[in-house]
C-alpha cells in the first residue's frame, strides 16, 4: 500500500514539474522578447530625438531626384545619418515620404553612396510596407511584432514620424540586426519540449530516490542539528573566553604600567633617599619584567593561533638551566614565605639539542603559576630527572608541584585551552592573562613531549612534563663558548629613537663592546661604506626609521663592492617581533633578530652566535 502511494506521489510530482518546466520556458521566452522590445524602444527613442535635433528638415520636401545627392542639404543629412549608424550599431537608417502620386519614395539613405544597396532620392519603396509607413506618417511610432526574414538576414524594422516644426513631413526607418535574438528564440522553441521531458523524467526518478532515502535524511538532519548546536555552544564559550581575556589583559597591562609610572615618580620625588630610590627602581624593574612577559605571551599566543610558533634547536646545558631557574624563583618564594625545594635526579654532565630558552620557559611558566597560587606557609617542589631511553637520546622529566589553591575537575579539562582562567585576576587577586599554560603545552608539543596535570581544590596542583631530547657532547659547546669574547668588539648601533639608542648603547658597553651610533639607515650605509674592512665587527639595525628603513639599509650594505664590508654581520634590533617580521629580516640579508624589549640573556646568546659564525671569525678560526 505504501509503495503504491509513493508511486502515485512520484507521478504527481513529475506532472507538476512538467507543468512548471513548460511554464518557465514560456515565461522565459516572453521575458526575453519583452526585454528586447524595451531595449529596442529605448534605442529608437534616443536615435529619433537626436536626429530631430541635428537635422535641418526645411529642404526635405525638395529632395526627390537622384541629382539631389550632390546638394549640400542632402550631404549634411547623409553625414549625420552615417555617423549615427556607425555610433549606434544600427543596420540600416533611412527616410521616406510620399510623392505627388501618393507613392512612398526614398529620400536620405544612411548607407555609403558607393554601396550596392544604396537608394537614391526618388527610388520607389516596396508597397508591402505602405501600411506601417502610413501609421508612422499619421504620427504613430511603429515597432515590429516579430523578427522579419529578409535577403539581408533576420532584422527588426521600426518606423517613426519625421517632423519639420510641428508638421509631419516624412517617415524615419530604422532596421536592427536580429540574428542573435532569432537564434535565441529558435533554441528556446527547441529546448522547451526537451526540457519538459527531461525535467519530468528527472523529477520522477528523483522523487523515488528521495522516498527511499527519507529515513536516512531525517537521521542526518538530526545529527547536523546536534553538531550545529554543539558548534554554537563552543563558539559562545570561545566568545566569552575572548571577552574575558580582553578584560583581564586590560587589567593586567594597567597594573604594571601603573606601578612603573607611580614608582618612577616616587623615585624622582625622593632622589636623595638612596634606599627609597633603590626600592622604587626594583619595583619598576619587576613591573617591567612582568609587562614584557605579558607582551611576549600575547605574541606567542598569536603565533600559536596562526600555526607559526617555532623553536630554535641548539646545544643546551640542562644543569645550568635548572640552577638559573632556581636562582630566579628562590628569592620570590622566600619573600612570600613559601618553602621551595629543587631536586635533580640523575642529571648527567652533557648537553642536549633543544630550544634552551623555550625549554626554560616551560619551567618558568609552571613555577610562576605555583608561586601565584600558593599561599604563605605553602610548599613548591621543582624536580627534574633524566633517564636514557635509547642510544643518543635522553628523556627529561619535569615536575612542578605545589600546595596552592588547586582547581576543579571541570576546569582541568580546559586548563590548556587559549584564554582560559578559572577566575579573573580581580576575583582571585592573582594577576595573569590565562595564556601561560596554553603556550606551555604548545612548547612541550614542539619538543615532541607531553604534559599532564592533576589537582584538587584547596589541596594543590602537580604538572608532569616529559620530553625526549638528543644528546650532544659537552666539549663542543665549551669550545664554542670559549671562542667568543665581546671585549673590544666594535658595534655600529643604528637606532632613530634617542631613548632606545641610549639603552642599547649602555647595555652593549657593559658587555665590553665599543659602540658607534647612526640615527637612520642612510647614515648607517654611509658609515659602513666609508669604513675599512674589519673596522666594525657587527651592525645592530633598527627596522622602522625615517629616510631609509633597516631592511633597505641592509640590502644597500650587502651590495657594497668591498666584500669585507658587504659581509659584515647585521642583527635586527626591533619591536617587530612576529615570525613574519623575523623572516623578512633574514630575507633582506640580516644574520639575526632580537626583539624589543631586550631579553639580555637571549640578546647575548644571539650576538655570540652571529659573531662566531661571521666570515671574519671563520677566517680567524682557520688560521
Amino acid at each position: 500500500m505504501s509503495e503504491r502511494v509513493d508511486l502515485q506521489v512520484s507521478l504527481l510530482i513529475a506532472i507538476f514539474v512538467a507543468t512548471v518546466a513548460l511554464t518557465c520556458c514560456l515565461v522565459s521566452y516572453h521575458m526575453t522578447y519583452n526585454d528586447m522590445r524595451v531595449s529596442l524602444n529605448e534605442r529608437v527613442e534616443i536615435i529619433h530625438q537626436y536626429l530631430m535635433k541635428r537635422l535641418d528638415m526645411t529642404a526635405f520636401s525638395d529632395l526627390e531626384s537622384r541629382d539631389a545627392i550632390t546638394t549640400e542639404e542632402y550631404l549634411l543629412m547623409h553625414d549625420v545619418f552615417s555617423a549615427v549608424k556607425d555610433a549606434t550599431g544600427v543596420m540600416y537608417l533611412y527616410t521616406a515620404k510620399k510623392n505627388a502620386e501618393g507613392k512612398y519614395i526614398y529620400v536620405v539613405d544612411g548607407l555609403d553612396i558607393q554601396s550596392s544597396d544604396f537608394r537614391y532620392p526618388g527610388d520607389m519603396i516596396e508597397e508591402e510596407i505602405y501600411q506601417d509607413m502610413d501609421r508612422a506618417l499619421g504620427g504613430e511610432v511603429v515597432y515590429p511584432d516579430e523578427i522579419l526574414h529578409t535577403s539581408w538576414g533576420n532584422i527588426f524594422i521600426c518606423y517613426l514620424p519625421l517632423y519639420n516644426q510641428e508638421e509631419i513631413i516624412g517617415v524615419l526607418g530604422i532596421e536592427f540586426e536580429a540574428e542573435h535574438q532569432y537564434d535565441t528564440y529558435r533554441k528556446l522553441e527547441l529546448f522547451a519540449p526537451i526540457a519538459v521531458i527531461l525535467f519530468t523524467t528527472l523529477a520522477f526518478l528523483t522523487s523515488r530516490v528521495l522516498f527511499w532515502r527519507m529515513n536516512e535524511i531525517v537521521v542526518n538532519e538530526a545529527n547536523q542539528k546536534e553538531a550545529l548546536a554543539d558548534a554554537l555552544r563552543r563558539e559562545e564559550i570561545a566568545s566569552k573566553a575572548k571577552s574575558s581575556f580582553l578584560f583581564n589583559i586590560s587589567h593586567d597591562i594597567r597594573t604594571p604600567m601603573n606601578a612603573i609610572v607611580g614608582f618612577t615618580q616616587i623615585a624622582r620625588d625622593h632622589i636623595n633617599d638612596k634606599e627609597r630610590v633603590d626600592d622604587s627602581l626594583a619595583k619598576v624593574e619587576d613591573a617591567s619584567l612582568y609587562l614584557r612577559r605579558l607582551i611576549n605571551d600575547v605574541l606567542d599566543m598569536a603565533r600559536i593561533e596562526k600555526g607559526k610558533l617555532e623553536i630554535e634547536i641548539a646545544p643546551f646545558y640542562i644543569k645550568d638551566s635548572i640552577k638559573e631557574t632556581e636562582q630566579m624563583f628562590r628569592p620570590q618564594m622566600e619573600e612570600k614565605g613559601i618553602s621551595f625545594e629543587v631536586k635533580m635526579e640523575n642529571i648527567q654532565e652533557h648537553f642536549v639539542l633543544c630550544d634552551g630558552l623555550r625549554l626554560k620557559q616551560i619551567a618558568l611558566n609552571l613555577l610562576s603559576n605555583a608561586l601565584k597560587y600558593t599561599k604563605k606557609g605553602g610548599r613548591v617542589i621543582y624536580k627534574v630527572s633524566e633517564k636514557m631511553v635509547e642510544e643518543g637520546y635522553t628523556q627529561l622529566e619535569i615536575i612542578v608541584k605545589d600546595t596552592g589553591i588547586g582547581m576543579t575537575e571541570e576546569f582541568q579539562k580546559h586548563i590548556f585551552e587559549v584564554f582560559e582562567k578559572e577566575k579573573s585576576a580581580t576575583e582571585s587577586g592573582v594577576d595573569g592573562a590565562g595564556l601561560g599554560l596554553a603556550i606551555t603545552k604548545e612548547l612541550v608539543r614542539l619538543h615532541g613531549g607531553t604534559i599532564k596535570v592533576s589537582s584538587k581544590k584547596e589541596e594543590g596542583t602537580e604538572f608532569l612534563v616529559h620530553v625526549k631530547l638528543k644528546i650532544v657532547e659537552k666539549k663542543e659547546e665549551v669550545e664554542k663558548e670559549d671562542q667568543l669574547l665581546f671585549e673590544g668588539k666594535r658595534v655600529l648601533l643604528v637606532e632613530d629613537n634617542p631613548l632606545n639608542r641610549e639603552i642599547a648603547e649602555v647595555l652593549l658597553m657593559e658587555e665590553g663592546f665599543e659602540v658607534e651610533c647612526a640615527e637612520d639607515g642612510v647614515v648607517a650605509v654611509e658609515m659602513v661604506s666609508k669604513s675599512e674592512s674589519g673596522y666594525y665587527d657587527l651592525v645592530l639595525m633598527d627596522i622602522q626609521m625615517p629616510r631609509m628603513d633597516g631592511y633597505q639599509a641592509t640590502k644597500e650594505i650587502r651590495k657594497l663592492s668591498n666584500i669585507g664590508l658587504a659581509n659584515i654581520p647585521i642583527v635586527a634590533l626591533t619591536a617587530n617581533a612576529l615570525t613574519e617580521d623575523k623572516q623578512r629580516a633574514f630575507e633582506s640579508g640580516m644574520d639575526g633578530h632580537v626583539a624589543k624589549p631586550i631579553d639580555i640573556e637571549k640578546f647575548k646568546y644571539i650576538l655570540k652566535e652571529v659573531l662566531l659564525n661571521s666570515p671574519s671569525n671563520l677566517e680567524r678560526n682557520m688560521v
